[in-house]
């Protein structure tokens, strides 16, 4: 939703973070990616790009993780 409560319907950059704790924890792993939007939602592959920035099971053995 924008700033007046309409649902988004253009690019929009999205950043993905995924920390250690609920709060005030570690960040593990960030990606940034800019999604289209349609009547507010969007959907996102998270971790694709495997060469500089994976989603991999060392990280993700790391449970529990917090998006």
């Amino acid at each position: 939703m924008d700033s007046s409560g309409a649902a988004l319907n253009d690019p929009q950059i999205v950043v993905f973070r995924i920390y250690d704790s609920a709060t005030g924890g570690t960040m593990l792993w960030e990606e940034l990616q800019t999604l289209p939007f349609t009547n507010g939602y969007y959907a996102a592959v998270l971790g694709a790009d495997e060469q500089t920035n994976p989603l991999d099971s060392d990280i993700l053995s790391l449970y529990p993780l917090f998006l």
